[in-house]
């Protein structure tokens, strides 16, 4: 999973408007979550399930925004942007290298179309 965050990383270096996670030694990726700048996250999202590629959003609401947690109030705006933002591409240990290429590259005409 390391190896292919690695090359998840080189495929979107220097795309605009996405952010990768860092590769740590002590991070498994059990999940590969991108940020996707500019309010876009749902149009890329629906772009790539059109080029065939499933994708998730696993938290969606910020924890301080769960029912559990609503008696707190207050709020964070942070956790709030970032729920807007976040989006989990395909991971695994045996995702093939071509897969990722075709990922990367629909992610990158995803973000880059819509400008």
């Amino acid at each position: 999973r390391r190896l292919a965050a690695t090359r998840y990383g080189e495929l979107l270096d220097g795309v605009p408007s996405i952010v990768t996670p860092e590769v740590t030694p002590e991070h498994v990726f059990h999940q590969y979550t991108v940020r996707v700048l500019g309010g876009r996250r749902d149009a890329v999202r629906e772009r790539l399930a059109r080029d065939g590629i499933a994708t998730m959003v696993y938290y969606p609401l910020p924890q301080d925004r769960l029912p559990v947690f609503a008696r707190l109030g207050g709020g964070c705006p942070v956790s709030d942007g970032l729920a807007q933002e976040v989006l989990s591409l395909p991971m695994g240990p045996l995702l093939a290298e071509e897969t990722q290429a075709r990922v990367a590259a629909s992610l990158a005409a995803a973000v880059t179309d819509g400008r």
